[in-house]
């Protein structure tokens, strides 16, 4: 599949993937979470859905992120997520989160991040495109919460029981999880 939707480049790509998997896979968890927040954003160039997809709003499955060399927020949020999943992370450590980034000028604007939680009770990392710094989410001053979720539940604000599942709630969440098992990458 590599091969006929981003041609050699795309297999080399891949081949490059498989091999990050197979090395990082012995790795201690907080290993895995630096190794692959540093991968996906050395390996992902910034473009909006509107350049990249002609779409306002189009989330791209980690093989069409990493094997096209290009993403917004969301697409690295989501291929962050996968390869920490295919590498044994627990979907209960996981969240994708929705939230409003404030920029240097005090604009609003939306913008998505991944989080891991070493224990559910405890404040999560954050993984985030804009910076290979991995921080605690308090001390994240520039990010306020909106909802998460993963392949398991949906969250709102930073609540610590789920509010539902993700699949029934966001669409483009079902509709990706669907193109990505037609592609071959299962969650569980």
């Amino acid at each position: 599949m590599a091969y006929e939707k981003f041609g050699s480049a795309g297999l080399a790509k891949a081949k490059v993937w498989q091999k990050f998997i197979a090395q990082t896979s012995p790795q201690t968890d907080s290993a895995k979470i630096s190794l692959v927040n540093n991968f996906v954003n050395r390996s992902v160039r910034f473009a909006s859905d509107a350049d990249n997809y002609s779409q306002d709003d189009f989330w791209a499955t980690p093989l069409g992120t990493l094997l096209g060399g290009f993403g917004d927020c969301e697409d690295y949020a989501i291929t962050k997520y996968v390869l920490l999943k295919q590498l044994n992370i627990k979907d209960q450590n996981l969240r994708i989160q929705y939230v409003l980034y404030t920029d240097s000028s005090g604009e609003k604007i939306a913008h998505m991040v991944l989080l891991y939680y070493s224990n559910p009770s405890d404040d999560p990392l954050v993984l985030d495109n804009l910076t290979n710094k991995i921080e605690l989410a308090p001390f994240r001053l520039d990010l306020s919460p909106v909802y998460s979720f993963n392949a398991t539940g949906y969250w709102t604000s930073n609540k610590a029981t789920p509010q539902g599942n993700a699949v029934n709630k966001i669409s483009k969440w079902r509709d990706l999880l669907m193109r990505m098992q037609n592609e071959g990458i299962q969650l569980d």
